[in-house]
């Protein structure tokens, strides 16, 4: 292809981007890290806003300076240089779902010579709406989970 870029960042599409997110990751890599995560807050409440209405973009405000925030384990952001990027195979997984983030983790983390993870309130660069998990009721859901985990074994 002829595209040209230095790294690849991966988000899931539910994440919120801090307004300066493009910044902070700037920031690291000038820091030398070739693969790094950076873990989202997760915002109390779910997507309602201290008036009671649904979250919009012009709250966007409220949701960066809101107090109520709650850490996060899991990984929904990814930044990857070129050169490691080419090394992962992550075969037939299905992007977004459970086990493409794990996956992506484990063989950016080995190739990468300085890989690094940045805590839920480290950056305070992205966010997410509640912790609902719907994937644990979904059926179709919980499918493509069984499909993703035949097809990590396969690689």
């Amino acid at each position: 292809s002829g595209m040209q870029y230095d790294y690849v960042i991966y988000t899931n599409a539910d994440i919120i981007l801090h307004e300066d997110f493009y910044n902070i990751v700037r920031k690291q890599i000038e820091a030398g890290y070739g693969s790094f995560r950076i873990n989202r807050q997760t915002v109390i409440g779910g997507n309602i806003n201290s008036k009671g209405d649904p979250y919009t973009v012009q709250d966007l405000d409220e949701i960066f300076s809101s107090q109520e925030m709650l850490l996060h384990h899991g990984t929904d952001c990814f930044v990857i240089e070129k050169s490691i990027l080419k090394k992962v195979d992550m075969g037939n997984i299905f992007i977004g779902t459970l086990g493409f983030a794990n996956m992506l983790l484990l063989q950016t983390s080995y190739f990468a010579k300085q890989p690094r993870k940045f805590g839920t309130f480290e950056t305070n660069a992205t966010y997410h709406f509640g912790n609902d998990q719907i994937w644990r009721e979904d059926e179709s859901l919980l499918r493509l989970l069984e499909l993703n985990m035949n097809n990590v074994v396969d690689l």
